[in-house]
């Protein structure tokens, strides 16, 4: 007996059913942000210690990797654009960056301010200025956008019962259906956003003077002769992104003062002889 198939009935006449998100937006993103770290800073195959390694990028945007020679003494951080884009010519121009002279500053940079308490007193003022400044000019109503919200679903129930009625065709009811489908979309992500950026911004106590002399000096004593493999995982835990040039380093990146993760920006030279230089608020 020959076995008959159900037609599949044509992609047009599909009727697409929303469902909603199983997860908030701002979770997944910070999932799939979490994947990325992941698979940037896994150690595999690696044959020398990068100690920047999947924290450092070029300035055109892409990650650079650690390059050279098992047991040779120079070592750089090149841009990926190159292979990444290969066989094509690369579109970036940035040169390679000593690693070694790179993972050096950047430690003496992370080192010096986690042991001064004056240097992370002024990055606590500084980040609570930015913070509240974001807070201000960031306002958005949630209650309004949920009344939207309330109000399109509405909307879009009517189309559905008035396509049931046969009031018009499966075409009409798509392109009546659509655009409220994306309002909605878009008002939920920016309800979600708002209220991410809300819980980022409070901030319930500040760490006081002398908290923040106690951490300066445990860090200072802390911070003596580590190997790579602590000085890996304190600069994972605190630097989120170092911007490098041959010129310049540009590190950003949090530090846990009591129950706060106080943001903090450093900037140094990247030259030999240029002197080590000083960390800058901006």
């Amino acid at each position: 007996m020959k076995k008959t198939s159900r037609r599949k009935r044509p992609k047009e006449e599909w009727i697409t059913i929303p469902v909603p998100a199983i997860i908030a937006p701002e979770i997944f993103q910070k999932a799939r942000k979490q994947l990325e770290t992941n698979f940037a800073l896994c150690q595999r195959n690696k044959k020398n210690d990068y100690l920047l390694a999947g924290r450092i990028v070029c300035p055109c945007g892409r990650p650079r990797h650690g390059e050279g020679y098992v047991n040779k003494p120079n070592l750089y951080y090149r841009c990926s654009d190159r292979v990444l884009n290969f066989p094509l010519p690369p579109n970036c121009e940035e040169k390679g960056i000593n690693a070694r002279l790179a993972d050096q500053l950047v430690w003496q940079k992370i080192a010096q301010l986690m042991s001064s308490s004056k240097l992370m007193a002024e990055q606590v003022n500084r980040w609570f200025k930015a913070r509240h400044s974001k807070a201000k000019t960031a306002f958005v109503d949630i209650e309004a956008l949920k009344k939207e919200i309330e109000k399109l679903k509405g909307q879009e129930e009517r189309y559905n019962k008035a396509y049931g009625a046969s009031l018009f065709t499966l075409e009409q009811l798509k392109g009546y259906t659509m655009p409220v489908r994306e309002k909605i979309s878009a008002l939920e992500t920016q309800i979600a956003n708002a209220a991410s950026e809300a819980s980022q911004s409070q901030v319930n106590e500040l760490p006081s003077q002398r908290e923040i002399q106690t951490f300066a000096q445990k860090a200072k004593l802390t911070l003596q002769g580590l190997n790579f493999g602590a000085k890996r995982a304190i600069l994972l835990n605190t630097v989120e992104k170092i911007i490098g040039t041959k010129q310049l380093l540009q590190v950003s990146g949090y530090i846990p003062l009591t129950n706060q993760n106080v943001e903090f920006k450093t900037i140094g030279r990247n030259r030999r002889t240029a002197e080590r230089g000083e960390i800058h608020a901006f």
